[in-house]
């Protein structure tokens, strides 16, 4: 594909006016040459004639769907349908995803969408509270599992107010609880309940536990406990009813066995639980906040205290906190314990950030250098540009950076030349390189010299080390 041709058709979508047979043919280029950049460009046009609009429905990349999906005059019903008619989980879970989708389409895809679609709405914090728990509860409803997956942690990870909304609505046991733990201190009343209501009704399914069903009983009278022990939000008849369900599992395990002395242990912690008032300030609202250096020395004495046990959420509200830079996230995020499902939850999260911070957590995470996660986010060349600038500045490049296949020139005018200290760097990269240095510096002896000299005490890029050893000589 011509980029020239295709860079051209860009510039001509800026113009204040373009006609019907224009659009027509920037059509006809981007299906047949699949540039589906341009034509999420030729879909956000205010003057779209209705033929190619209709025809731009039907074009299946995300990015072209989300932007047909944002026209003013689309109404509710279209949007609904279109959740409703979209067959593939991949489309539906990146709409899910976008900070820029309409609400219409969250709230679409709250009331219809299924599994990963409603996993996408779940970790998305531009969706309102209000779609987002009835995304929860219908996701809690839907998943009957006996054993978790990644994706299901992740999802529980991230916030604990909906993995408390999960645990109230959970029909699965195994989800259930690990939602329970999830919300920590969140974790209300009624949701603690539901998990006994679960907890009551799977021990009614047999007389006497064999080996799986002790391990399974045991593990949840101990989240259960645990749960109790953390939560805000509980009462005298909560520690009876669960003290009185913790007594039928002890009559189904035999009472000579080190299950009965857990059990023993639970009843014994439940005994010592203090009903108090708690008003309690959570990390994540302190992370909202946060305003001057003196907010930001006393969350970070805060976030080092508790640094095993932070929720992600806290993190991603110091990253969507106006008033922390990028680089000020990196350090952060450098620092913090975040285990691999808080990093996956992390990740799930660059749509929601503006490029720079977006950088800042995509550095932090175990996936640097994948571009399928680069892809996640809405311009990927811009999140690899400021993933770069950031490195440089930390003095620390990836090299799966700069292997990426949306490195540009634009971007490789600021790599350093100390990425040449791993191996295989990119031919086009190297090429780039040497063209402006000979470009450059021409035949001058004086410049190459100044270049030599200075390679390895000067921290900027390349491209300001040739125009400054050119400047010297």
């Amino acid at each position: 594909m011509s980029n020239n041709i295709s860079n051209f058709f860009k510039s001509v979508l800026q113009l204040h006016s373009v006609s019907k047979q224009i659009q027509k043919r920037i059509f006809q280029y981007g299906i047949k040459n699949k540039d589906y950049v341009l034509l999420t460009e030729l879909t956000k046009r205010n003057d779209l004639c209705l033929e190619i609009e209709g025809k731009l429905k039907n074009v299946q990349a995300v990015n072209v769907k989300v932007e047909w999906a944002k026209k003013p005059h689309r109404s509710e019903d279209e949007l609904i349908d279109l959740v409703k008619n979209e067959k593939r989980v991949k489309v539906l879970s990146a709409l899910a995803s976008r900070e820029d989708s309409p609400e219409a389409i969250y709230k679409a895809i709250a009331s219809h969408g299924k599994g990963q679609a409603l996993e996408a709405l779940l970790l998305n914090n531009k969706v309102e509270s209000d779609t987002k728990l009835l995304a929860a509860k219908r996701y809690s409803e839907s998943t009957r599992v006996n054993n978790l997956k990644a994706s299901h942690h992740v999802i529980l990870g991230n916030d604990p107010i909906v993995a408390n909304e999960i645990a109230l609505y959970a029909k699965s046991l195994q989800l259930g609880l690990a939602a329970l733990t999830a919300a920590k201190s969140n974790a209300k009343k009624e949701s603690i309940e539901n998990l006994l209501t679960l907890f009551e009704n799977y021990l009614k399914t047999f007389e006497k536990a064999d080996y799986s069903q002790n391990y399974t009983a045991i593990n949840a009278s101990d989240e259960i406990t645990s749960a109790m022990s953390n939560s805000d939000h509980i009462d005298k008849d909560l520690i009876i009813k669960c003290k009185n369900i913790i007594k039928l599992c002890k009559s189904k395990i035999d009472s000579t066995s080190y299950y009965a002395n857990k059990l023993d242990d639970h009843l014994a912690t439940l005994k010592k639980i203090k009903i108090n008032e708690k008003a309690t300030i959570s990390l994540t609202e302190l992370a909202k906040n946060v305003v001057t250096d003196i907010d930001k020395a006393n969350l970070a004495n805060l976030l080092a205290k508790q640094r095993t046990s932070v929720d992600n959420s806290t993190y991603l509200a110091i990253a969507r906190n106006e008033n922390y830079s990028a680089e000020e996230i990196y350090d952060i995020l450098s620092n913090a314990y975040l285990g691999w499902y808080g990093n996956r939850a992390l990740l799930y999260s660059i749509n929601l950030l503006p490029a720079d911070k977006a950088a800042a957590l995509y550095l932090n995470s175990y996936q640097v250098g994948d571009d399928a996660v680069i892809e996640k986010y809405n311009n990927p060349h811009q999140l690899l540009f400021e993933a770069i600038k950031l490195s440089v500045k930390k003095n620390n490049i990836h090299p799966g950076l700069i292997k990426s296949k949306y490195m540009s020139r634009e971007i490789i005018k600021f790599l350093p030349l100390s990425i040449f200290i791993y191996e295989s760097v990119p031919i086009s990269i190297t090429n780039d390189m040497i063209d402006y240095m000979m470009n450059t510096l021409g035949e001058l002896d004086s410049s190459w010299d100044t270049v030599a000299s200075l390679a390895d005490q000067y921290d900027g890029s390349c491209y300001e080390l040739i125009e400054l050893s050119k400047t010297l000589a």
